[in-house]
């Protein structure tokens, strides 16, 4: 079956031909990027498409649809199966073809043979955090870097989300497809902070206390009482050093409008002629709020991590003593009550390190409610999400258990995990996900089910907002249904609150005026 595209796909091909194939594809998930991308290849006579892509999405997406519009197999290069290592060959020595690669292989590899007509780069995000492995290798971060950006004819970053949740990562973009455009009063700088500080709000943050050294003349005409000898040198008092913490765009909506080539299409948004209400003509999700009590047990644990990043676990001790490890953690509390787990390392004074984990009988409010809910829909497909492995892997077995059919879906089932995904709706009802693991590639699961349940909001807003889109996108046939279950003392509320508010901030800065 041969692919045409829309009539907005039309109009957005003719824009890119108009700027040389050059743009960004800021289209919400199930908006056709994949599809007109590979159609600008094939508009544009590219002898050579190289796609960097999550490996996720091989199958799912560029694989499958390849043939379709270009009429050849996209071939996946790489350093170990034999297959591979000859698509790398041909790729280098410049054979006519789709090739695909990952992220990850792109950030180790020589790329100075690399040389594409056209380079397509799949969930940009991934890669245009400033002065990152990503980043350097596709568009050059100081002098020093020999970026894929200097060597390829045309080049698109497809995104749904390509600030991330920090408008700075646009600046990557900016630097990949048009780096002619790198002067005073035009999209970005050579200088990553000085672009940061014309277009960016910051304010100064706290970042650690110092001792300002001075004369020892200085040091007694102060007084002792005023100062401190350090290795032998005089200081006075402290001082506070700081970093700038950068906030929001200055002129909101600036760059967006000085970009030559975006192309947006949002899913109840107009955008475009075409979609005067999205391109999802259909309702929004129904968002149900669940609230539940957390046991006592965990609640002491949670209270005494947060006052002394200290508590005992079945008369174990268990400390946490990053701010970022902390939320994490207490974000593990709240799904079930938790056991230890010894790790087999130790830490910098020779204790054991322990981490925490479920027993497959483990006791949880938020298990309880998520049966609630599916009693509620009868047999219809569910969708779980949320971001810890570990309670993914024993839920499973508990829903297993309970006569629920079900299969996770993250990092650590590769193996099996496209093949498990064939089955849900029919095999399986229940499809346990990773956020970050489900959020990209897995195009289908709207045709079998319009049920979500969420049990934590991800650190990453990006992943909620990319696993959101795997229902409610193009081809979905009924209204989705999505819960979330919240603790009673507002964690992950209050969490979820404040992600939203980012989340609309970012959004303001990279819209463009229809």
């Amino acid at each position: 079956m041969t692919y045409k595209p829309y009539a907005f796909q039309e109009k957005d091909l003719a824009k890119l031909r108009e700027h040389n194939y050059k743009g960004l594809l800021a289209i919400q998930p199930g908006g056709g990027k994949t599809a007109t991308a590979l159609f600008s290849a094939r508009d544009s006579g590219a002898s050579q498409t190289l796609i960097v892509a999550p490996k996720s999405t091989f199958n799912t997406a560029w694989k499958s649809t390849t043939p379709n519009i270009l009429g050849v197999e996209a071939r996946v290069i790489g350093n170990g199966v034999k297959d591979q290592r000859a698509a790398m060959s041909d790729l280098e020595w410049g054979v006519p073809g789709v090739y695909l690669t990952s992220p990850q292989l792109f950030t180790v590899s020589d790329i100075s043979m690399w040389k594409p007509d056209l380079l397509v780069v799949d969930e940009v995000h991934q890669l245009n955090k400033a002065g990152g492995k990503g980043q350097r290798k596709l568009s050059g971060f100081s002098a020093k870097d020999d970026p894929i950006s200097k060597q390829v004819g045309a080049s698109l970053s497809l995104s749904g989300t390509p600030a991330r949740s920090s408008f700075e990562r646009m600046w990557a973009i900016c630097r990949l497809h048009w780096p002619e455009l790198y002067s005073r009063g035009q999209v970005g700088y050579d200088n990553y902070y000085s672009w940061l500080l014309d277009r960016m709000t910051s304010e100064e943050i706290p970042t650690a206390f110092e001792w300002v050294p001075c004369t020892w003349s200085e040091y007694r005409s102060r007084g002792e009482v005023y100062g401190k000898v350090i290795k032998g040198v005089p200081h006075l008092g402290k001082t506070t050093r700081t970093n700038k913490k950068w906030l929001s765009e200055r002129d909101e909506g600036r760059l967006f409008s000085e970009m030559p080539c975006v192309i947006q299409h949002f899913r109840r948004e107009q955008c475009c002629e075409f979609h005067p209400n999205g391109f999802l003509d259909m309702e929004k999700p129904n968002e149900v709020e669940r609230v539940v009590e957390l046991a006592p047990g965990q609640k002491r644990i949670i209270k005494e991590l947060e006052d002394h990043g200290l508590t005992w676990i079945e008369d174990n001790p268990f400390v946490v003593d990053l701010p970022m490890t902390l939320q994490q953690r207490i974000r593990q509390v709240c799904l079930a009550e938790p056991t230890l787990e010894y790790t087999g390392e130790l830490d910098e004074y020779g204790i054991p390190k322990t981490t925490l984990n479920y027993p497959e009988d483990f006791k949880s409010s938020f298990f309880e409610e998520t049966l609630n809910i599916m009693d509620q829909l009868g047999d219809e497909p569910v969708v779980i999400y949320l971001s810890s492995q570990r309670f993914a892997h024993v839920l499973t077995k508990r829903l297993i258990a309970a006569g629920i059919s079900a299969f996770e879906y993250s990092g650590k089932t590769s193996k099996s995990r496209e093949e498990d995904l064939k089955g849900f709706g029919s095999e399986f009802r229940v499809l346990v996900g990773i956020v970050s693991a489900i959020g990209t590639g897995t195009d289908g699961l709207q045709h079998v089910c319009n049920n979500e349940i969420w049990l934590e909001v991800p650190v990453d807003d990006v992943d909620t907002q990319q696993a959101q889109g795997r229902l409610d996108r193009l081809g979905a046939d009924k209204q989705v249904q999505r819960f979330w279950i919240h603790d009673d003392l507002g964690y992950s509320q209050g969490m979820f609150s404040t992600k939203l508010a980012k989340r609309l901030e970012v959004a303001r800065s990279t819209r463009l005026e229809v």
